[in-house]
Formats: C-alpha cells, structure tokens, sequence
C-alpha cells in the first residue's frame, strides 16, 4: 500500500508539473479543461522565467536526493523520475522563453521615421508602460519617449492630467502631440465618464487637444477642465494615449469593445495613417469573474476579425501568449516577439530582471501594414511595470 501511495504521489508531481508546459491540452476534450483561464493556473504560465527557475531548482533537489538514496542502497527510482522530471520541464519552460527572445538593447538606434516637421521614412516608434496610478516619474518617461523616438505612447492607468503634463514636457522640445483618455465606467461618475466629456488645452501653450470617447462620433470641445478623465477617480481605471500630430490629426471614437480599465480608440483624416487602440483589460482577479477572460478575448478577436487596416493595439493585456485567449493572434503579430525580445518580462519590477516576471504588456499589431525592427523594455522609477517600446516600419 504504501508503494502505491508513493508511486501516485509521484505521478501526481510529474503530472504538475508536465501541465505547466502543456496546460491546455485537454481543452479540446472540454473548454473548461483549458487550464490557462482558470486560477491558480492563469497565474502561475504569466510567470514562465519564476516557474524555469523553480521547477530547475526542485528537480536539482530531488536529483541530489535520488543519489544519495542510490548511494546508501535505499532505492531512489521515484525521487531520480520526479528530478529528472523537473529539470525536463526547466528546460521546456527556459526554450520556450528564448525562443521569444531575451536580446534586449539599451537604445532602438537612430529614429528615421517621424520628426517634429517631416514624415521621414514612415517608421514609427511605438511606446507602452503602465504608469501604476499616474505614480512613474513623468520627466524620466518623457527622457525615455524622447531618446527613443517615441511617436505613440499607450499608458494605462494614467489620468489625462498626468498625459497632459507628459506633452508639455514633450512640446518643449518642439514636439507636439494630441493626449487621448477614456475611463472605465466602474471607476467615474456619471458626470466623469460622460461620453462627451472632453477638453482641449491651449495649444500655443502645451501643443496638446484631449479628448474622450463619443458615441460613434468625435467629441465636442468643452470650455472648462472638469471632463479631465481620472482626475476625481482612482487613476488604474483610466487610460490615455499620446499621439504625434506628425502621425495625422486623430480623432477619438466609442471604443469597439468593452475591453476593461478604459479603451481609447483612435482614428485619422489620413486613411493611410494607422488606426491607433490603447487598452488595459481586466486582471485575472476574484473582483472581476468572467472578466478578465471576455475583454482580453474581445481585444484579440479585433485581430482575428477582419482588423482595421493598419492597427496599432498597445497596452497591458493582463496576459501572455501562453493564455488560451492569446494563442490566435489571427491578422496581427505580437510587436515583442517580432523584435526577439517577448520572453522579457514587463511586470514586475520587483524582480529586478527582466528575466523573471510576465510579459503581459504587449504592442499588437496589422502583420500586412506593419514589420518590427527593433524593440527595448526599460524600467521607468515609479512604477511596477517596465515600458516597452517597438519600431514599426511600413510593409513593404
């Protein structure tokens, strides 16, 4: 008895840690059997550097284990299989990562793409961070957008204030750009989260107009501040967008989805410029059922339906290619990967590498309009997420 006890438990080990590398594979059997969308499931494959470097260490322990039990005659078959194991699915999880790519760089190189006056050549730089409540230092961001290039930046969980503030900075250097904000409706008031409530600055001043969604019409200017999004919410329910008025002149739109925290959906007078969309889905938290799982399906059917030409979808995802809402990416490819850097993590920082965390920030975008050819994470204090930043060059 005690030797079936011992042998189901080694199973039931191996079993685990197998499904970490395979977690949807009887999904086809059931829906529900598709363990990616299910806690502590979803959880633990956004964390496939943590789960290389525990299930490595656990194998090397039962490894020991198992050699010393040999040596002193006391068997060590199931420790040896349960180590040997352990190490396989290590090194499964460690290929996948770089596989995706773990080359970051420390600067995307000369930017031939848009300037302050001319188009250059077309390519764009395209940048993300989640600002963690409007709390990453605005002057090191608008450093970063700056020495990067940047032409569009996607900031979740930012107040159109901080956006605001961030342009100013940026039109300093004789860069203007439009700032863009919606809010998630949980989070504003009814008179906040109006759909008509918007504001345009001055822009001999800032060189910025904002913005908020319409009813499948553009936004009315306001004569006062109060439509400012999140500044009398909490900031993690808005999202704002910056765009480079080089770019085109934007217009912002309702969004074509309810895709969580705020979705800011942007189109040009230009049919040839990119259609812009800036989201922040739902966590995979008990406060949100069901959520998590519908807005980050509704963010990537856009890219498995007939996408708007040119899309460009920034911004936390909230998940990572390895959940099953993500796997089909359909007409868009993920920016990250393209650039050979999707197996760095973007959250959190806490880890202090890259290396260990999730890449649940991503930059999606139209594979027939757009190729990568280059890509950076890089951390900005004040915030726990790490900014990702792509270049885009039109197809040829």
């Amino acid at each position: 008895m005690r030797s079936v006890i011992a042998w189901t438990m080694t199973i039931v080990i191996c079993f685990i840690a197998i499904v970490t590398l395979v977690p949807d594979s009887l999904g086809w059997l059931n829906p529900h059997w598709q363990l990616s969308t299910h806690y502590p499931w979803a959880q633990a494959l956004a964390l496939r550097g943590t789960m290389a470097v525990g299930w490595g260490l656990v194998g090397l322990v039962f490894i020991i284990a198992a050699i010393s039990r040999v040596v002193r005659h006391e068997g060590g078959t199931r420790t040896a299989l349960i180590g040997m194991v352990c190490v396989l699915v290590a090194a499964g999880h460690t290929v996948a990562i770089v596989q995706r790519g773990v080359h970051n760089v420390e600067s995307l190189g000369p930017d031939t793409g848009l300037s302050a006056t001319e188009f250059g050549d077309g390519t764009i730089t395209v940048l993300t961070l989640n600002t963690e409540n409007s709390g990453a230092d605005v002057v090191k961001l608008a450093i970063t957008a700056r020495e990067q290039g940047a032409d569009v930046l996607v900031l979740p969980e930012t107040t159109q204030a901080y956006a605001e503030k961030l342009a100013e900075l940026l039109a300093q250097d004789g860069y203007t750009f439009q700032v863009f904000s919606a809010a998630d409706e949980l989070g504003q008031s009814e008179e906040s989260s109006s759909p008509e409530a918007s504001t345009t600055m001055d822009s001999d001043t800032a060189g910025v107009i904002a913005s908020s969604t319409s009813d499948a019409a553009p936004a009315p200017e306001p004569s006062h501040d109060e439509s400012r999004v999140g500044d009398d919410g909490p900031a993690f329910r808005v999202t704002s967008v910056l765009v480079s008025t080089t770019v085109g002149h934007y217009t912002q739109f309702a969004s074509p989805a309810q895709l969580g925290f705020g979705s800011v959906y942007l189109t040009s007078e230009d049919p040839t410029a990119p259609v812009i969309l800036g989201i922040h889905t739902y966590p995979p938290l008990a406060a949100f059922p069901g959520r998590w799982v519908k807005s980050v399906t509704d963010a990537t059917d856009l890219c498995r339906q007939q996408l708007p030409a040119g899309l460009i979808m920034a911004g936390d995802f909230n998940a990572t290619i390895d959940h099953a809402m993500m796997r089909d990416l359909g007409y868009c490819s993920d920016a990250a990967i393209e650039a050979k850097i999707g197996g760095l993590s973007t959250w959190p920082t806490t880890t202090h590498t890259a290396l260990l965390g999730a890449p649940i920030d991503h930059i999606m975008v139209d594979s027939q309009a757009w190729t990568v050819s280059s890509g950076m994470v890089i951390d900005v204090d004040g915030t726990d997420h790490r900014a990702l930043i792509v270049r885009l060059a039109p197809a040829p």
